[in-house]
């Protein structure tokens, strides 16, 4: 007979699983010996269990269970009114550090007459391969659906009215993933021409996967190498997942914004938990690339050659149009304006002596120009008492 056995809060049992991280279970062999009551298995850390079941109330609701549990008061209490009753002496031992979905626990014993106990009979799924009346082998690969629970066996050694029994428990451990960055909430600002980035991690007690939805031009993934961080000696279970989202901006995009997403997963368990960065371009912003200039900069964003408007918003520069800018120098590619009540972009072209065209160019997040709300901020063109520099024939059109 096989019976899925373990703890959980729908049996009116809490069991509390504080610590998940842990090296891999897969492939590790113990042995018991019943004179002794030996087996070379350390408990895994900090599991509590309590009972609420209404022949051995202990504690009187489930809140009250969990705190018992959260203070350590109630693992004792447990085993005395349900196994003493029942199995008097009987020693309990976990398996360390517990199975996660599709790993494998193999435990091989070696006892006088030993066997595998009706009450509570196997885990589903285990099995127990006898090799004469003195050695038992059990075998396990937990399968999805059994994370979450203590499953325990048990066996009993020696003739009939002298057993002794030794009680197994193997915690299948639940996915634990989340993620170290981005924070919750997390935006990042870029300006065209500015390499931007966003570094992203996440962890997990199971091996993960990280996804990402649709990205918008400029913006690539570099995935790190995978390695698994080392605590107090021990290596983690499963390496992180981490990497690099690079965005550099490129002109036509100032004013948009987008939300990026990431999926991260384990590969077994498929319980994604999400993390979004909203992503959005300046306006009026531009970070110079090798060669420009501000003659060169004033033909691109305004259509004309008046480099003066961007010289004159820009405080600090040579004013010298045809002068190399520094690579990578933030510049004002003009005001910014916000529209009242009553405006249209006719009326603000006119009001910066410039063109609706012009400001769709320098605006393009601009799907309609008839839907221009107030309170919206728009990129102009900076004025300037100068004249054109059109009329000078060294900067003739």
């Amino acid at each position: 007979m096989s019976a899925q056995r373990g703890c959980s809060v729908s049996d009116l049992v809490c069991v509390v699983v504080l610590v998940l991280l842990a090296d891999s279970a897969r492939g590790q062999s113990f042995s018991w010996n019943a004179a002794s009551g030996a087996l070379m298995v350390e408990p895994i850390a900090d599991f509590y269990s309590c009972s609420l079941e209404e022949d051995m109330t202990v504690y009187p609701d489930e809140g009250a269970c969990r705190a018992m549990c959260q203070a350590g008061s109630c693992v004792q209490q447990f085993d005395r009114v349900q196994l003493v009753d029942k199995m008097e002496a009987m020693e309990t031992k976990m398996v360390d550090p517990g199975l996660r979905v599709h790993e494998t626990l193999e435990i091989a014993v070696e006892a006088s007459m030993v066997q595998v106990s009706f009450e509570p009979g196997l885990p589903i799924g285990m099995t127990a391969e006898a090799d004469g009346a003195d050695k038992l082998t059990l075998s396990w690969t937990p399968q999805v659906g059994q994370q979450g629970y203590l499953h325990e066996v048990v066996l009993v050694s020696g003739a009939a009215g002298s057993e002794t029994m030794l009680k197994i428990q193997v915690p299948v451990l639940p996915e634990a993933t989340h993620w170290v960055s981005p924070a919750e909430g997390a935006s990042l600002e870029a300006t065209v021409g500015l390499p931007a980035h966003v570094t992203f991690a996440c962890v997990s007690n199971y091996a993960i996967e990280v996804t990402l939805g649709p990205l918008p031009p400029g913006m690539a993934v570099r995935m790190a190498p995978p390695q698994r961080t080392i605590t107090d000696g021990a290596a983690s279970p499963s390496a992180p997942v981490s990497g690099v989202l690079d965005f550099t901006a490129g002109h036509g995009q100032e004013g948009r914004s987008w939300d990026v997403c990431f999926a991260c997963q384990s590969t077994v368990l498929r319980a994604p938990q999400h993390r979004c960065v909203h992503v959005s371009v300046a306006l009026c912003r531009y970070s110079t690339q090798p060669g420009d200039s501000l003659l060169s900069l004033t033909r691109a964003f305004h259509h004309s050659n008046n480099w003066r408007r961007l010289w004159n918003a820009n405080a600090g520069l040579v004013a010298d149009p045809e002068r190399v800018l520094a690579h990578g120098t933030v510049l004002a590619v003009g005001p910014r304006y916000t529209v009242q009540a009553g405006d249209s972009l006719a009326s603000v072209a006119g009001r910066f002596d410039t063109t609706v065209r012009n400001l769709l160019a320098m605006n393009p997040f601009i799907a309609d120009e008839q839907l221009v709300m107030a309170g919206a901020e728009l990129c102009v063109t900076a004025c300037t008492s100068k004249p054109n520099p059109s009329l000078d024939e060294r900067y003739s059109y």
